[in-house]
């Protein structure tokens, strides 16, 4: 593979820095198909979907009236209603995902130095749900506005991420990472290198959004980047020649990360390795990709070079596969660039047929997805596999189908953004 993109002193740097293994020692995730890993993983085995009417706001007069909305979820289960009425929904759905990857993790059930324990987070829209309610109200009484006192704080990008180290008493480094539907996975990069740089023994990372809301579906809507099919079970249809957009979603997904020396100090358990990150920009358009994907080859590339692997080393790729025109046929060009013919044989999980877009989250939720396969060394099944766009369908692709027992090692995850973001995850079994 061809890796001119990388810059001496950068091969160099990502060498070295690969010495030092980071592991995943816990996953959670609420999302449209599954308010748990376990329960995730087995609606992806039946390819069940997620999507569903809305009927969190009246979209009768909107274009696109259905999304993946999570249905059933209680945050009166984990929060007061106290605590609950400070946060937006974004956050409620953080805390659960972050609940579930810490639990797992044991990390609570140990001594750690606090100040050694960080939070990488991410979202793509922050508190919209709120902001959303705030003008709505004020537009109904201009004469006598009035402000909930948590609305800013409940606005905020960083809600999550704040609400996140409270919770858990983490005191390290905190941060969120914006870059539109890429968060998570840089999200994911940044904790890579803060644990590879001996600033942290361990991270709570991941990313949430709540994007069920009149502007973020009115905005999509009107740049006509959101199908408009009237079969909303069908509606995405990842590389499909009658592909026509994407179908928004909602959740969370979190991971715990460590340093595999902490990690085996404590006799944690290891799910799997993140072994390669990789994040570029196409610098091309503020909302489209490059057509010959230039930002995923980039940011392919990076990931693969930092894990130490070639493209055959992986087995699994979960990709963006938004199902939008210019989108999918972007990132499989340059998937394609990256993996050529041998692209054609390793099985892709388009996992945005089941759970729609979770924009900023997806990211995250793709990541506990491609773990769960390597725990599981199980591939999951595929949804709305259609007549495929004629120039991938003669390079060839390999979308899953029915879910089958696969000898999974390496498996990668990438995300793209409006702004050219692109980001990209390896992990690894261990």
């Amino acid at each position: 593979m061809h890796l001119a993109f990388c810059a001496v002193a950068e091969v160099i740097y990502l060498r070295r820095v690969n010495q030092n293994t980071i592991v995943v020692t816990g996953i959670g995730t609420v999302n449209p198909i599954g308010l748990s890993a376990e329960e995730t993983w087995s609606a992806l085995l039946a390819a069940r979907s997620g999507i569903s009417k809305i009927t969190r706001f009246d979209a009768s007069a909107f274009t696109t009236q259905y999304a993946g909305q999570i249905e059933g979820f209680d945050p009166a289960k984990f929060l007061t209603p106290k605590e609950a009425r400070k946060m937006d929904r974004l956050v409620w759905y953080a805390l659960a995902a972050c609940d579930e990857a810490w639990n797992q993790s044991g990390l609570g059930n140990h001594s750690f130095d606090a100040l050694r324990c960080g939070v990488s987070w991410a979202s793509g829209n922050g508190g919209i749900e709120s902001i959303d309610h705030a003008l709505l109200e004020y537009a109904e009484q201009k004469d006598r506005p009035r402000f909930s006192p948590f609305f800013q704080s409940k606005a905020l990008p960083d809600s999550a991420s704040g609400w996140i180290a409270a919770r858990y008493r983490l005191q390290g480094p905190n941060q969120l990472s914006v870059a539109a539907c890429a968060s998570s996975n840089a999200a994911i990069f940044t904790a890579l290198l803060y644990l590879q740089a001996g600033i942290c023994d361990a991270m709570l990372v991941g990313g949430s959004d709540a994007p069920i809301t009149p502007s973020v579906l009115g905005g999509f809507g009107a740049m006509k980047a959101l199908t408009t099919n009237p079969d909303m079970h069908a509606a995405s249809r990842p590389f499909a020649a009658s592909r026509d957009g994407f179908v928004a979603g909602e959740g969370a997904g979190a991971l715990v990360l460590e340093t595999y020396a902490h990690a085996v100090k404590r006799n944690a358990p290891i799910l799997a390795v993140l072994s390669g990150c990789g994040n570029a920009n196409d610098a091309y358009h503020p909302t489209a990709a490059e057509e010959q994907g230039s930002g995923t080859f980039y940011s392919v590339g990076m990931a693969l070079q930092m894990a130490g692997l070639k493209p055959e080393d992986i087995d699994l790729i979960n990709p963006h596969a938004t199902s939008t025109p210019n989108g999918d046929l972007a990132e499989y060009n340059g998937l394609y660039r990256v993996f050529g013919g041998t692209l054609a044989n390793i099985p892709m999980a388009a996992t945005k047929a089941m759970t729609g877009h979770l924009l900023g989250a997806a990211g995250a939720l793709e990541a506990v997805c491609c773990i769960m396969s390597l725990q599981k060394q199980h591939l999951p099944s595929g949804r709305n596999i259609f007549e495929l766009e004629p120039s991938i369908a003669e390079r060839g692709i390999n979308l899953c189908e029915k879910s089958r027992s696969a000898e999974i090692r390496h498996a990668l995850s990438h995300s793209a953004g409006f702004g050219g973001h692109n980001a990209t995850v390896v992990f690894s079994r261990t």
